[in-house]
């Protein structure tokens, strides 16, 4: 068995490990992490150290040890990450809880696997509900409304392409510019920083490195950057691709296609399209919804320090947008 690793993707704290396997149903297992360390406990760690070390290809091993290695990986990381990412459900206002015990609107929750209120809530995958936040919004962001939101006094000379962006994936709604620029302000210091050298982060949410490619293959505007520059999205080093999306458009683009398509692409399970949840409001912590879920989809499972933080933007920018 050997791990692809040009398919590992990451997010600031998620680790995808798809396995090339033959005749074991390939896993795909999701490790919640952040940084460079894996966030489970020390005898899983272990584990899991010991398992991969298995599947490099220039040990060899009996089949015998090789169809074992394939069920214990499976095994290991399937059923830790499932601890991980279970919740209980009970969800107040008719949401519905998805077969991830999270609550929500929209087929991530009430389609396939739905546990409770299924079809109580519009089973739309895009557009959301009303109540100053669902689709169709045509909200504009003024600076003075951007500087009030992000506390500081930067010109914003790219408000424009906010603008357009926000438009173009429908997060141009009261509740959902507030809960997308709370978490970009969380994530970029207020605006102030768009990559990160330290490891390699960059756009509007911090994305780490190989996810860069994953959006550059979806969107368009991106795709047509990395092209120019680099040649296609494989090309270029990651320090540069970073950079690049240091570029304020693409570094709201990236922001703005993890909401509506890549949170779904890359995690899936509890995190679909977020702009549905970011119409439920703050939400609850237990079960997760609304703010507290899109702040774990953007940071991961581990404990957030900075959740506090994330919680007192958003009710910053609530007022600025009468939410």
């Amino acid at each position: 068995m050997k791990v692809s690793w040009d398919r590992v993707l990451l997010m600031p704290n998620v680790l995808t490990i798809y396995a090339d396997v033959t005749d074991f149903p390939p896993p795909d297992v999701r490790l919640l992490r952040r940084g460079r360390k894996l966030l489970f406990s020390k005898d899983i760690n272990k584990e899991v150290r010991e398992i991969l070390s298995l599947t490099n290809p220039e040990h060899h091993h009996s089949p015998d040890d090789t169809m074992a290695t394939k069920a214990l990986l499976f095994v290991v990381l399937f059923s830790s990450a499932a601890l991980i990412l279970a919740q209980n459900c009970g969800c107040a206002g008719g949401l519905c809880c998805s077969q991830w015990g999270y609550c929500g609107t929209g087929n991530d929750y009430c389609g396939s696997g739905c546990r409770q209120n299924c079809g109580s809530s519009s089973s739309s995958s895009g557009g959301g509900s009303s109540s100053g936040g669902g689709s169709g919004g045509n909200g504009v962001i003024t600076k003075d409304q951007l500087r009030r939101v992000m506390e500081n006094n930067l010109p914003y000379d790219y408000i424009n392409d906010l603008n357009d962006v926000l438009k173009k994936y429908n997060l141009n709604t009261p509740k959902r510019m507030a809960g997308f620029l709370a978490q970009v302000r969380h994530e970029t210091a207020g605006l102030t920083t768009f990559y990160q050298p330290i490891d390699g982060g960059a756009g509007a949410i911090h994305m780490l490195p190989a996810n860069f490619r994953i959006a550059c293959e979806d969107v368009a505007e991106i795709k047509s950057a990395f092209t120019k520059k680099f040649g296609s999205c494989r090309g270029g080093s990651d320090r540069d691709a970073g950079a690049l999306l240091g570029n304020p458009r693409l570094a709201f683009l990236t922001g703005a296609w993890w909401m509506a398509e890549g949170s779904r692409k890359i995690l899936g399970g509890p995190c679909g399209d977020l702009r549905p949840v970011l119409d439920q409001g703050l939400g609850s912590q237990n079960p997760l919804s609304g703010y507290y879920l899109v702040s774990r989809c953007i940071f991961g499972g581990s404990y957030d320090a900075g959740l506090a933080q994330r919680v007192k933007y958003y009710n910053t920018a609530k007022k600025v947008f009468n939410v």
